[in-house]
């Protein structure tokens, strides 16, 4: 079954298994080539090991034999769904006992159909449901992907052959927390998890457009074989358990470094040395006075820190010295992490538009993603919580969300559910993958948002400047969302749903200022505080149209007015300003906050200012002429294309010739101000 998918099944928990303490596990091994079924049989029904998720064997979970596929003799299982939500079928492996020490090796041969798609998952709890240790997805266009943690975080990423049998191999040490995931012998990845445990393993046909499948799931897997020795420890072994550190950012940003250390030896550990490398750059620490007994962990941290570089590069940790000497075991002794950095396009922002309200128990995960996307990525990333069925619900952002997320999908959405640049619709807690796309992709255009604001009307106008990078025939449109940040009420309408609870689902999630999981179903209202909440579209869901073409270096004004209702605190409100392009998708955004829009002004639009203003001739050759509507005192100032201010003259009538007969040939951009406030912004040609 894939994780939250339909509440009502997680309630059927059958399957319980008996969990062992200590390391006195005794080894197992199972092997399946399903030769011994017959062809149309279901697996679980027939088979004393297979079972489903509820325990319901021979109907709608069970899984059927075939001869239409197989990688050795004539049959394998095949499992099948044209639902976007996946299933009914949900066949499960039960492992003896639930593992948290030892290995584990699985593998098995695996058939994608064409143009279709595949999951399975490990569970982590003695009662199947209880946690989700791994979610593996095959995706119709061939991408191949393990998320761990709840199908949170992504662990592994790359491709697999499709419509033909390939091998596939996981490898869990789970005494040190090491796995490795691979397809036809080549490494895809090698990761730790939060939940380091193996129960169940789970075969669920689903293909969601939260990893860019197309909704329609059709595999076979065949020559399934599991593997389990025990942990033996050694006299003195100590192991790097886990390597903390970001798994993916932007070129240069920094990271700390940190792990954690396992004993799994007899000896205690009163003593050790790590060394650490990524790239060029290396360092190392030793950890002393210590007692870290057998099976114990112990957190340690470096003093020092890495700057991210632009692809994948690993972070290795390698244990140097054991109380002042090595150890019996150095295969353990290193862990490697990869990081992913991306180098982002200039002035580029990546939106993604959340579906959320306080009724929904699983939206908690969605303020989780959006709240550690805004602190990681400031000034690239815009998280936007769109309410529904809440008092902070906006009714046409609410419709016009809906539709988009309907129209790529070809369903209602459900909550949480997260639309990024209104291209890609995707469950929150995947948000980064999507981002680390799509902030490389060159913006058409920057914006710049000013404002003027009445405090005692509490009238606001509002202009976007959209200035063009390149020359540009496509119709674009402006819209802003005005947020709002530390948004509280009273009431239970207010208070927010919490299926993380031990009260309710008793899942693990931290994150917004909360432990989920150790607060109340639902958290009262005087505990919550809701960020990034859209409260107005100005200019409409699909924005206020610029002109059909621009220049390389043209900047189009588009002018909003708004009322700003009483309940909103503009101490806390920030301007999301999008360009969108013509289909409807985001091409680029910009945030910017109350203060700093009052700080850049309100700039008149294109057409305001061909009344208020007029520059000719343009191109020029040394005198340039300049009418002016009022006699208000302004100032001209002329730019290079570098940025460079290269003149400057104060315009004290209301026509005025200049001589800019010092200039060079060339294209140059014109300011004019008038009371402190630009009114004009354009591109300037020099001829001779």
């Amino acid at each position: 079954m894939l994780k939250n998918i339909t509440l009502s099944l997680m309630t059927l928990v059958v399957l319980v298994l008996v969990n062992t303490k200590g390391y006195s596990q005794e080894p197992y091994s199972y092997s399946d080539d399903f030769e011994s079924y017959d062809v149309g049989a279901y697996l679980a029904k027939s088979s004393d090991v297979w079972t489903t998720w509820s325990g319901n064997e021979g109907g709608a979970e069970d899984a059927k034999i075939s001869d239409t596929q197989a990688n050795s003799g004539t049959k394998s299982v095949y499992l099948k769904s044209t639902s976007a939500n996946g299933g009914p079928t949900d066949l499960v492996f039960p492992m003896p006992q639930l593992y948290d020490k030892g290995k584990v090796e699985f593998n098995t041969k695996v058939f994608v159909d064409e143009n279709k798609g595949g999951y399975f998952n490990f569970q982590g709890a003695a009662n199947i449901g209880g946690a989700w240790t791994i979610d593996v997805y095959f995706v119709d266009n061939g991408n191949f992907f393990v998320l761990e943690n709840g199908n949170s975080t992504l662990a592994a990423a790359g491709t697999y052959p499709t419509a033909q049998w390939f091998d596939l191999t996981i490898i869990a040490d789970l005494t040190i927390n090491n796995w490795m995931v691979k397809i036809n012998d080549e490494t895809i990845g090698t990761f730790s998890t939060v939940i380091n445990k193996i129960s169940f393993i789970d075969f669920y046909p689903v293909n969601g457009s939260s990893v860019g499948g197309n909704g329609q799931a059709s595999y076979y897997f065949d020559d399934f074989n599991i593997v389990y020795t025990p942990f033996q420890p050694k006299q003195t072994d100590g192991a790097i358990l886990e390597v903390l550190a970001t798994k993916n950012g932007l070129t240069g940003q920094e990271s700390n470094i940190a792990g954690q250390l396992i004993n799994v030896g007899l000896d205690i550990i009163k003593s050790f040395t790590v060394d650490w490398k990524y790239g060029n750059s290396t360092g190392s620490q030793s950890f002393d006075d210590l007692s870290i007994a057998t099976l114990e962990r112990y957190d340690f941290s470096f003093d020092d820190k890495f700057t991210l570089i632009e692809g994948d590069n690993d972070l290795s940790l390698q244990i140097s010295s054991i109380n002042g000497g090595s150890d019996n075991n150095a295969d353990n002794d290193v862990k490697n992490t990869t990081i992913t950095a991306v180098t982002p396009a200039p002035n580029k922002m990546v939106v993604g538009e959340e579906l959320t309200g306080t009724w929904c128990g699983w939206c908690p995960r969605g303020a989780v993603a959006l709240d550690y996307m805004s602190k990681k990525y400031p000034g690239y990333f815009q998280g936007i919580a769109v309410h529904g069925g809440d008092p902070m619900q906006v009714d046409d952002y609410l419709s016009g969300i809906t539709a988009t997320m309907k129209s790529i999908t070809g369903e209602n959405p459900g909550y949480p559910n997260l639309a990024s640049m209104r291209s890609a619709v995707m469950d929150p807690a995947s948000v980064e993958i999507s981002f680390l796309e799509r902030i490389q992709e060159a913006p058409a255009a920057t914006l710049m948002t000013g404002a003027d604001y009445d405090e005692t009307s509490r009238n606001l106008s509002l202009s976007v400047s959209t200035g063009f990078i390149n020359d540009d025939a496509k119709k674009y449109k402006v819209t802003v969302v005005l947020i709002e940040n530390g948004v509280t009420g009273t009431g239970s309408q207010w208070a927010q749903a919490n299926y993380y609870s031990h009260q309710s689902q008793n899942r693990p999630l931290v994150g917004a200022g909360h432990d989920w999981q150790a607060e109340p179903n639902p958290v009262p209202a005087s505990d919550m505080v809701y960020n990034h909440v859209g409260r107005a579209n100005l200019g409409g869901y699909k924005g206020v149209a610029l002109s059909d073409s621009h220049n390389a270096g043209e900047v189009e004004v588009i002018n909003f007015t708004y009322t700003i209702p009483d309940n909103i605190n503009t101490d806390n409100v920030e301007f999301v300003a999008m360009i969108l392009n013509p289909d409807g998708t985001v091409n680029n955004a910009s945030t910017t906050t109350f203060a700093e829009a009052l700080e850049n002004g309100f700039v008149v639009t294109t057409t305001e200012l061909e009344n208020l203003v007029k520059v000719y001739p343009n191109p020029i050759k040394d005198n340039l002429n300049i009418e002016l509507s009022n006699n208000e005192n302004s100032l001209l100032e002329i730019y290079n294309i570098q940025g460079i201010k290269v003149f400057k003259q104060k315009l004290n009538h209301s026509n005025t010739s200049v001589d800019v007969s010092s200039l060079e040939e060339g294209m140059y951009i014109l300011h004019i101000y008038s009371n402190n406030e630009q009114i004009v912004n354009k591109k300037l040609v020099i001829l001779r």
